[in-house]
């Protein structure tokens, strides 16, 4: 890649996180006193990256305004009212994501509990996707958030601001994702693969697997759900040494660095989760979107990062090999100048990496992870087989006793008759 092609995209992103954060500042600055504490709630213990993204965004954003750190965080799991109560006087902000809805349900349930709660308290919902199939969940939810007299919906696209209004009867403010709050990163080595595509393969997915299999196979193919304990056990077994904010910081930090290992793997990127799209746009890697089941990608791509010029969207996989024939077109007309690494840590705000290559053995240790989520799901599929099979014997033992049950009855009556 040629230094002018580098410096272009790094102009290009930095372009757009300046105005998005300063957007983000704006809207999250009107509800900040400093002389108050705040907590920040549903940190996402899980392994899903994006998720970390956002809250390590949300996290440098309140701490810029307030100059602290919140003084109560939970996960959904451990969250505790009454301490929230008594250590915090000032906003309850929720975290955002793509959870405002009826997909992952069990968040939506607990932002309502919240939102019930506290109805004497400031709650703002930092930035999220909206999403409802359930006309009645729609409704639940619309009558928790306009009860409340002081509830603030912050939205990321244009058609979820359209949502709020006609399906939960409230006015949101659109507002940029909070990862769009990060810096812009350097890869950690050189990507030994031309493509990679990261891809979900969960209620989500629009990707039809089995009928681009051709296709799909060509590509090395991962995604990053997949986290060994040991990953965090370190972290969360000093957790009790540190205050909760911190640790929660330093979990997803590590999860956040484990995600953009894996998306530097690739020269090309092919994805359909959107924070795989903002951590390629921070990582300056070209890259195609394909949409998720209800839209969310194009949503987000259409409001704020359709104009980068080496982001493309599609809205079929089919697209990818025309796509992939492009990209390699590109690559092999750029030019083979080196680039420096330092160049662009001094234009800059740029986390800079150790040196050092370790794409083989990052490469190496995503086919292997890749292996055992394969086993997981093989294993799975085997039990759930099982499963069928033993409920399909039960149910023909069932059967089997029914008969017996009524030829003896019908005998009996011959008896007695």
């Amino acid at each position: 890649m040629s230094l002018d092609s580098e410096f272009s995209r790094f102009d290009e992103v930095e372009n757009l996180l300046k105005s998005s954060r300063s957007l983000i500042d704006e809207i999250v600055g009107k509800f900040v006193s400093r002389s108050e504490s705040y907590s920040l709630l549903e940190f996402p213990d899980h392994s899903n990256v994006g998720d970390s993204a956002i809250w390590l965004g949300s996290v440098s954003c309140l701490e810029a305004h307030y100059g602290r750190s919140p003084a109560y965080v939970c996960t959904s799991g451990n969250f505790d009212p009454g301490k929230l109560a008594s250590t915090t006087s000032g906003p309850i902000f929720l975290n955002g994501g793509g959870s405002l809805g009826d997909i992952w349900y069990e968040s939506q349930i607990f932002k309502e509990r919240v939102i019930n709660m506290f109805p004497d308290r400031t709650v703002i919902q930092l930035p999220q996707s909206i999403h409802f199939s359930d006309c009645e969940k729609a409704q639940r939810a619309a009558k928790c958030f306009s009860s409340h007299k002081d509830f603030h919906l912050l939205v990321r696209d244009e058609i979820s601001f359209r949502h709020a209004r006609e399906i939960l009867k409230i006015d949101a403010i659109i507002c940029p994702d909070m990862a769009l709050y990060l810096n812009q990163q350097h890869r950690k080595f050189s990507a030994p693969l031309t493509f990679l595509a990261l891809l979900r393969a969960d209620k989500e997915s629009n990707v039809d697997y089995f009928k681009y299999s051709n296709l799909l196979d060509s590509i090395h193919r991962t995604d990053w759900l997949f986290e060994l304990d040991v990953q965090t056990s370190y972290l969360r077994s000093n957790a009790s040494a540190l205050d909760n904010a911190l640790a929660y910081k330093n979990i997803a930090s590590a999860r956040l660095d484990r995600g953009m290992i894996k998306l530097g793997l690739g020269k090309n990127v092919i994805t359909d989760r959107l924070h795989a799209h903002i951590l390629c746009l921070l990582l300056r890697i070209p890259h195609l979107i394909i949409n998720n089941s209800y839209g969310k990608l194009h949503n987000f791509f259409r409001t704020w990062t359709s104009g980068i010029s080496f982001a493309t969207s599609s809205s079929n996989i089919c697209d990818v090999g025309d796509w992939m024939i492009d990209r390699h077109r590109f690559n092999s007309d750029a030019s083979s100048a080196r680039f420096s690494e330092q160049s662009l840590v001094n234009r800059g705000t740029v986390v800079k990496y150790v040196p050092g290559d370790y794409s083989s053995l990052a490469f190496e240790f995503d086919v292997l992870e890749q292996k055992l989520v394969q086993d997981q799901d093989r294993n799975r599929i085997r039990e759930a087989q099982l499963s069928q099979l033993v409920e399909g014997e039960v149910e023909n033992t069932k059967r089997l006793l029914g008969e017996i049950n009524d030829l003896a009855a019908s005998q009996h009556r011959a008896w007695t008759e």
